[in-house]
């Protein structure tokens, strides 16, 4: 395995050297943190069709993603972080949904996902 210097100047050695560095992300200047993510907790955004409460599968959904979250939560969040969710009812309505979807990414949250059943997109 000779020492060879490539087209780019970069010798097999300095490239050796230089991936465990790189895989670690050291020898970069630091990012600034995602948006909705704090050392703390990771904000969520859904948008959902709840329709003021008559909305029995709706309901149910955000029930379910509500218990899947304390669940993980309970059993220390996502790499320590606990998971916020921030839901808005979009009443079936497309442009609700998108006002929605707006407000959430106007109030910083890391991950947005909208209607599980996609009424809002039907019309």
């Amino acid at each position: 395995m000779g020492d060879s210097v490539g087209a780019d100047g970069i010798t097999r050695r300095r490239l050796l050297h230089a991936l465990p560095a790189a895989a670690l992300g050291l020898g970069r200047p630091a990012r600034a943190a995602a948006p909705g993510v704090s050392s703390g907790e990771i904000l969520v955004g859904q948008t959902i069709t709840l329709q003021g409460g008559k909305n029995v599968y709706g309901n149910d959904a955000m029930l379910g993603i509500r218990a899947a979250l304390e669940a993980a939560n309970r059993t220390g969040g996502v790499n320590g972080r606990r998971v916020v969710l921030r839901t808005l009812d979009d009443d079936s309505d497309t442009t609700k949904a998108e006002a929605n979807a707006r407000q959430l990414v106007d109030q910083g949250v890391f991950v947005l996902f909208g209607s599980l059943e996609g009424a809002p997109a039907r019309r």
